[in-house]
């Protein structure tokens, strides 16, 4: 290896161990994080598009070599220090190896490269010295982006703005971020502790969406991810409008759920959301779209068998599955903490279930208490309140229209026995925090 390749070979190698220590240090949730900058891209996935081009360029265009490169590949990869730190040690050995065998006399040499090693814009002639002079100038400039990166996420991590809200008494931490790949189970776990966090029955992060307003994921206080609650969509609804992410139309904003897209009509008082209409979408009956373990549809009075005893459920989906139990006795006298839990988890509900015990007291009033799947009983729940209605209404026990009452307050459900369930209730803001992570 003459003297100038050895150069080369010398300064890409360390640009590559510098990118690579640039992340040393990283957990692996925020090495692959996305700062909260529009456009920006996660630690691994500059590293790797570096490692990419630089493959490219050394062993495709400069010492012509025939491989392939997936650029898309690069900008959607995901994985561990430890991988990254194997791909940059084999990146070097392949490069110190191909330049070690690279002629001298043919770095002048204008090979016409293929768009595929190129990347971005129309390829055009470069010597091959002009291709590994490419190699620095690139790795240069995306290590001044990567050392960015890394203290954006560090400083990120280091304080997390959260608002807590709740809706009669269900409470949740709202997180905005753009970053989808975060682990958000963890931070719900550690964040909805009551004893050790913040406290709260679950995580609302919000995201943009392309389909709605603003788009939703909730993640229930052990960290599982829940499909939709009807106390934090409205809660949700007078966060973005009274935060700025959603401007009604007509009174109304949507919300991009899991199942689909939700709607909702804002009540504004004296400049506020004093009280949302959501719109839940209709039930579901079949048992596998509950899912439930049934050979019946709809799911009225299913057997379901434990330590000895039989409850008779009805089973359906809000978009969440639940089994609602009608009792005859106040639903406060139900030993809800012991049974909430088994059924649950019963083996008839293969992705568990929200499990309401209901007393109907009037065709217009009833009682409702939920053991919230993923989190226990809660002061209301939404979802549930329209689950307990809807049974209800099945059995013909009620009208169109009910007062629900919960420990946390009250809230209505309209159910026209063929259409959309429409749940309307308060939603307030609690406080707003920084969330020190370590």
């Amino acid at each position: 290896m003459n003297a100038e390749i050895e150069t080369y070979s010398k300064h890409i190698r360390k640009q590559i161990a510098d990118i690579q220590a640039a992340l040393n240090g990283l957990s692996e949730e925020q090495l692959n994080r996305r700062p909260e900058v529009t456009g920006a891209n996660s630690g691994y996935v500059i590293a790797t598009h570096v490692f990419g081009n630089a493959r490219a360029w050394v062993l495709g265009i400069a010492c012509g070599q025939e491989l392939r490169r997936d650029r898309p590949a690069e900008f959607a990869s995901r994985g561990t220090y430890a991988e990254l730190r194997r791909a940059a040690d084999a990146l070097s050995g392949e490069i110190d190896e191909a330049l070690g065998a690279l002629d001298p006399s043919l770095l002048d040499e204008r090979p016409e490269p293929s768009g595929v090693l190129w990347g971005e814009g129309e390829p055009y002639e470069v010597s091959r010295r002009e291709a590994l002079a490419h190699v620095l100038e690139h790795a240069s400039m995306h290590l001044g982006q990567l050392q960015l990166t890394r203290d954006l996420i560090v400083a990120e991590s280091a304080q997390l703005k959260f608002t807590k809200m709740q809706g009669t008494g269900n409470d949740f931490l709202f997180v905005e971020s753009k970053d989808d790949g975060r682990d958000w189970a963890a931070l719900s776990r550690a964040m909805c502790d009551r004893h050790l966090g913040v406290g709260a029955d679950g995580l609302m992060v919000v995201l943009p969406s392309e389909r709605a307003d603003v788009r939703m994921r909730l993640f229930n206080a052990d960290g599982s991810e829940a499909e939709v609650s009807g106390n934090g969509v409205r809660c949700l609804v007078k966060y973005a409008i009274e935060r700025g992410l959603a401007t009604p139309v007509a009174g109304r904003v949507t919300i991009e759920a899991i199942h689909g897209v939700l709607d909702a009509e804002a009540i504004v008082n004296d400049g506020g959301v004093s009280a949302v209409r959501l719109s839940m979408g209709p039930p579901r009956f079949a048992p596998q779209e509950v899912p439930v373990l049934a050979e019946m549809e709809p799911v009225i009075d299913f057997p379901l068998d434990f330590d000895g005893q039989r409850l008779a459920v009805t089973c359906l989906s809000m978009g969440n599955p639940h089994a609602v139990l009608f009792v005859d006795e106040p639903v406060e006298s139900y030993p809800l903490e012991t049974i909430g839990p088994k059924i649950e988890r019963h083996p008839a509900f293969p992705e568990r279930v929200n499990f309401g015990v209901a007393h109907v007291s009037a065709p217009e009033r009833m009682e409702v208490r939920v053991w919230e799947r993923g989190v226990g009983e809660t002061l209301a729940c939404g979802s549930g309140c329209c689950a307990a209605v809807v049974a209800a209404r099945l059995r013909g026990y009620v009208g169109d229209r009910v007062v629900v009452e919960q420990a946390g307050g009250e809230l209505a459900v309209e159910w026209d026995g063929k259409g959309d369930v429409f749940l309307i209730g308060p939603a307030e803001f609690v406080f707003d925090g920084e969330w020190r992570e370590s």
